[in-house]
C-alpha cells in the first residue's frame, strides 16, 4: 500500500475539499490504485519568523541556488542583485544580465538583475486563519476539508522555503516537556533552528485527526530529539515522515566524499532507527556538538530507557557513553 500526498498549499479550505474529492475519486476508481491511500499536506508556516530570516545572506544564497526567486523592480520589497549570488547558480564573478540570462537564471522578459525570493503563501489569504503563523483555526480548516474529501491522512510539513531558513515544525523552545536541544544545532554562521508549532499544538492535531478518522503525520526537519519525545509525549502519533534527518554525506568509493548540498546527501539506514518508535527499537541520534550538553543530560535521564548515539557526517554511529 503506498500514500499519494496532495499538497494543500495556497488553497481555500473549500477548494483543497473539492481538489482532494476529486484525487480521492480517481485513484479510487483506477486499476491497480484502489487500496491507494491519499494523504493531504499542509506546509505549516511563521511568516514573522520567515520574515526575519528570509534576507539573511545565507538563506538568500541556499534559496538562489535551488532557484526560488523572481524578477522584480530594484526598488521592491525585499530586492537584491542576483549577480551577488551567482556564484551559488555556478556562475563565475558578477555576471551581467546577458550572461544570466543566457545561463537560464532570469527569463528572457526580465528587466535588470533584481530578484525577490519567493514567499509563502500566507494562511490569511486563503481563509485559514487571520493569524501569520498556522494555528489551531488553519489546523482545524484542513482537517475538516481533508475528511470531508474523503482522504485516509494529513502530513504537517513546511516548505523547502522555511526548511532553507532553518524554520522546523515542532517548537522544543520553552517547553517543560520537551527538552530543547535545537538551541544547539546551529549552522556555521550561528543561525539555530527554530520551529513553529507547540507540543500542545501537536497534539490538538492529533487528537482532531483521529476524532474525523484521519491518521496524523509530521514532517518538516524533524530530528532525531524530536522525534523520540514525540513518539512517548504523543503516543497517539501514527507517523514521521523526514529526509534531512535521516541523510547524510555520500561516500566517494575513489576517495573524498560527496558534496554536502540537499540534493546529493543520501538517505542512510543507520540514521533512520533515529526517528522509528520505541516499540521498533528506535534510538537517539545527535551529532558530537550536542556531547556534554547540560540539555542532552537531561533528555536521557527522563528517558533512561532511550538508546543513545553520536553520529558522524557519513552516517556511521557512536554509543554515547
Amino acid at each position: 500500500m503506498r500514500d499519494r500526498q496532495v499538497g494543500l498549499d495556497g488553497m481555500t479550505a473549500d477548494q483543497a475539499d473539492e481538489v482532494l474529492r476529486e484525487i480521492v475519486a480517481t485513484v479510487r476508481r483506477a486499476d491497480g490504485l484502489s487500496a491507494t491511500r491519499v494523504m493531504a499536506v499542509l506546509f505549516a508556516q511563521d511568516l514573522d519568523l520567515w520574515d526575519t530570516r528570509k534576507t539573511l545572506p545565507q538563506v538568500r544564497r541556499a534559496l538562489v541556488g535551488l532557484r526560488e526567486y523572481q524578477p522584480c523592480a530594484p526598488d521592491a520589497p525585499g530586492a537584491f542583485d542576483l549577480a551577488d549570488h551567482a556564484d551559488a547558480l555556478g556562475l563565475p564573478g558578477l555576471p551581467e544580465e546577458a550572461a544570466l540570462k543566457a545561463a537560464g537564471a532570469l527569463p528572457d522578459a526580465a528587466r535588470g538583475t533584481h530578484v525577490a525570493v519567493t514567499e509563502p503563501f500566507p494562511h490569511d489569504r486563503y481563509g485559514l486563519t487571520r493569524a501569520r503563523r498556522t494555528d489551531r483555526a488553519a489546523i482545524r480548516a484542513m482537517v475538516e476539508a481533508s475528511a470531508a474529501a474523503g482522504a485516509d491522512a494529513i502530513m504537517l510539513d513546511t516548505s523547502i522555503l522555511l526548511k532553507v531558513a532553518r524554520i522546523g515544525l515542532v517548537s522544543t523552545a520553552g517547553s517543560t516537556e520537551l527538552v530543547d536541544l535545537d538551541r544547539h544545532d546551529t549552522d556555521t554562521h550561528g543561525l539555530a533552528r527554530a520551529r513553529i508549532l507547540t507540543l500542545d499544538e501537536v497534539r490538538y492535531f492529533v487528537d482532531l485527526c483521529h476524532a474525523h478518522g484521519l491518521e496524523a503525520n509530521l514532517a518538516g526537519s524533524l530530528q532525531s530529539h524530536q522525534a523520540q519525545q514525540l513518539w512517548r509525549l504523543v503516543p497517539g502519533l501514527d507517523q514521521l515522515s523526514a529526509r534531512g534527518g535521516v541523510s547524510a554525506l555520500a561516500r566517494d568509493p575513489e576517495g573524498g566524499t560527496g558534496r554536502a548540498t540537499r540534493h546529493d546527501r543520501t538517505v542512510q539506514r543507520s540514521l533512520v532507527r533515529g526517528l522509528v518508535p520505541p516499540e521498533q527499537h528506535g534510538h537517539l541520534l545527535e551529532p558530537p556538538p550536542m556531547a556534554g550538553t547540560e540539555d542532552l543530560a537531561t533528555l536521557l535521564k527522563r528517558h533512561p530507557d532511550l538508546p543513545a548515539y553520536l553520529t558522524t557526517p557519513h552516517g556511521d554511529l557512536t554509543p554515547l557513553t
